[in-house]
């Protein structure tokens, strides 16, 4: 199989002004323009890498930097996506060591800010993060360990155009709870809706969504 490389390009993710209470309108700002600081890897090598004090690279924070999620590796079954959210730090997959060599990092810092790169996984590294079939793409996840009520959020990115390819910028329930869910945007820049984005907000238990696609 050809391999195909999706990209995003973060320039400036989160620019967040959040009120804590609207008496007091205290300010806070939480932001990265990604240019990323110098780590270690485990390689050897070290690299620029987005900065883990501000970001976390599972699905939930943790305190212990890159975080891992379950046993590992993640990924939502429920989206029957092809894409499994990994980086070089994890080491084992249930109980299994994955070797260097075959660890995926879809994260690097470039001049234009923060590539995000899936690509088609060998079929050495898909045995050694436990995924099969349909889930061939190594990916990556960012969230934040900034959590906000009232504020505003701007995002400048630009998008991968790849068929198949799906970014999206979520919030979620600080509480680890789902529902709810705000989709800032998700985006399939491709086919019939190439210049749409689609915001939704869930809010019930039944899978009820407000949503609808808009021109951009």
């Amino acid at each position: 199989m050809k391999k195909k490389n999706v990209f995003i390009v973060l320039f400036l993710i989160l620019f967040v002004i959040a009120f804590a209470d609207n008496a007091y309108a205290q300010k806070i700002v939480f932001s990265d323009d990604f240019s990323g600081i110098e780590r270690l890897m485990p390689d050897g090598n070290k690299k620029l890498y987005p900065d883990h004090t501000k970001w976390a690279f599972t699905f939930w924070p943790g305190t212990v930097w890159p975080d891992s999620y379950g046993d590992g590796t993640n990924y939502l079954d429920s989206n029957n996506e092809s894409q499994v959210y990994v980086t070089p730090r994890i080491e084992k997959v249930k109980e299994k060591k994955i070797p260097i060599p075959l660890r995926y990092d879809p994260f690097s810092i470039e001049k234009d800010g923060l590539h995000i790169t899936a690509n088609v996984l060998s079929p050495a590294s898909m045995k050694a993060y436990d995924v099969s079939g349909a889930r061939q793409f190594g990916s990556g996840i960012l969230i934040s360990r900034f959590s906000f009520k009232y504020g505003k959020v701007k995002m400048v990115a630009k998008l991968p155009s790849a068929k198949g390819s799906w970014p999206a910028f979520w919030l979620l329930a600080q509480s680890r709870t789902w529902p709810p869910e705000i989709d800032i945007f998700e985006a399939m820049a491709w086919g019939p809706h190439s210049k749409q984005v689609h915001p939704s907000l869930g809010v019930s238990e039944d899978g009820h969504d407000y949503s609808g696609w808009f021109d951009v």
